[in-house]
């Protein structure tokens, strides 16, 4: 995605898509279409692999106030059994949980004869458009839909998004509400093509809103004598995607450097909750590959390790709600802690002290880490609220384990939560610095979010 010089604030590249997928549709065929089973089940013939999205915040139009914008690409492949004939439709898409989330505008729109591939403008009245012959938004084509084009166009609008050949027949439903499908039908004897497809759609939300919970569907037909008297049905799966924080104003930026600003869910926030914690986990590469013997000394040196690095940032163990998992441990710092001073010493002391403790030992300790920052509270089984649940999904996420698989030199690998980075990171405060970071989109299954990837230099290296 191409972004005006104007947004040049905005990053350029999309990340790639994660190749752990978000959600998983099954497709199958039932002898009684009718059932109040949740998750459908018969005869499998396909499935339909929903991946990670691209996601990136616009600026708001003055004539929507209260909203935030956001461009999505979502890719999905589409496969069905070889030894079953290609089905007359199928269909893919998403809906949400949230009333108030709109889907303003989808790509592709209609396609009803082969298209080239094309490069659209997303116009400043947030449509899809084609340019004119000097590369600003023009008139729509037919897989736009029209592309209505306002008075502000002429500059180039706040977008350029590229869309693939495309062969027909591909429909989009939803486009206004709190849905999008895409319905991709056989012409002229044809069939589907399987394969891997892209839509892009915006998506309005309430302002601050976090996160997005999302349901993937799906659906299909088949011909009479490839259905073989049964119906067609599909399950459906769920998902969750971090929205990336909106560029603010000066005005809505917390009004402390170390205060944390919440941000709500639309109509369906929860309560408001009483403590804003953050928090971070660590846990061991590569220890179930060690025999018993070498298992428990990792146990006892990462106790160590833990303890110091929190005493080299004022903190005692034993004073921290924390959880222990042998091959790791979640941590929880208190209320008032200063994340603007935390964060770093923790970084930093981590390194250090993980480099020394190497250093005594032959077995070479590794370690993943990650830090967020939000919701707490004890529970009855133990920790509620989003702070641990987020660093733990970014713990276990491919980007991390990716990561220090690539580089077997660096002994720590580290995800921080993009409002961490926003909060401390970017206001430049003393200890760590953007060169440091990459931004990454972390997938696990169910959950999606923006994070930013640190790794140890080489033992010996000056950083």
């Amino acid at each position: 995605m191409e972004l005006r010089p104007k947004h040049a604030d905005l990053p350029t590249d999309l990340p790639p898509e994660d190749a752990q997928p978000l959600a998983e549709v099954g497709l199958f065929l039932r002898d009684d279409v009718r059932s109040w089973e949740q998750h459908s089940s018969g005869a499998a013939v396909g499935n339909i692999v929903f991946h990670g999205w691209q996601v990136r915040p616009l600026p708001t139009p003055p004539d929507l106030p209260g909203r935030d914008v956001y461009l999505v690409k979502a890719r999905y492949d589409v496969d069905f059994d070889p030894e079953v004939p290609g089905p007359q439709w199928a269909e893919a898409g998403f809906s949400f949980d949230a009333g108030d989330l709109i889907v303003n505008a989808a790509l592709p729109t209609g396609v009803a004869r082969p298209e080239p591939a094309r490069t659209y403008v997303l116009t400043h009245d947030l449509e899809f458009a084609l340019p004119d012959a000097d590369g600003r938004g023009g008139t729509g084509g037919p897989g736009s839909g029209g592309g209505r084009v306002g008075s502000g166009d002429g500059d180039g609008g706040l977008a350029r998004v590229p869309l693939s050949a495309l062969t027909p027949d591909i429909t989009v439903f939803g486009v206004g509400g709190r849905a999008c499908r895409w319905r991709h039908r056989a012409v002229d004897g044809g069939e589907v093509r399987l394969g891997s497809h892209v839509g892009w759609f915006v998506l309005l939300v309430p302002a601050g809103c976090e996160e997005v919970h999302v349901t993937a569907k799906a659906g299909y037909r088949l011909t009479e004598e490839a259905a073989m008297g049964m119906q067609p049905h599909a399950g459906t799966d769920e998902f969750t995607v971090r929205l990336p924080m909106p560029e603010a104003s000066d005005s809505s930026e917390a009004s402390s450097p170390g205060a944390a600003r919440t941000r709500g869910h639309g109509n369906d926030s929860p309560p408001k909750p009483t403590e804003m914690r953050m928090g971070f986990g660590v846990d061991v590469v590569g220890y179930s590959d060690r025999d018993a013997l070498s298992r428990g000394t990792l146990q006892t040196r990462l106790d160590r390790l833990v303890r110091d690095v929190l005493g080299d940032i004022g903190f005692d163990l034993e004073d921290l709600e924390h959880q222990r998992s042998g091959d790791g441990m979640n941590v929880v710092l208190p209320l008032d802690t200063d994340i603007t001073q935390a964060l770093p010493g923790l970084v930093n002391a981590m390194r250090s002290r993980l480099r020394q403790d190497n250093e005594r030992h032959d077995d070479r300790m590794r370690l993943r880490m990650a830090c967020d920052a939000g919701t707490f509270k004890t529970g009855a089984n133990g920790y509620e609220g989003e702070a641990v649940l987020s660093f733990c999904r970014l713990l276990d996420s491919s980007p991390l384990r990716d990561a220090l698989q690539a580089q077997k030199s660096a002994e720590l690998g580290l995800l921080i939560s993009q409002f961490l980075y926003r909060q401390v990171v970017t206001p430049g405060y003393p200890g760590l610095s953007q060169e440091q970071f990459t931004r990454v989109t972390a997938v696990v299954k169910h959950y999606q979010a923006v994070a930013w990837l640190y790794t140890s230099p080489s033992a010996g290296s000056v950083e």
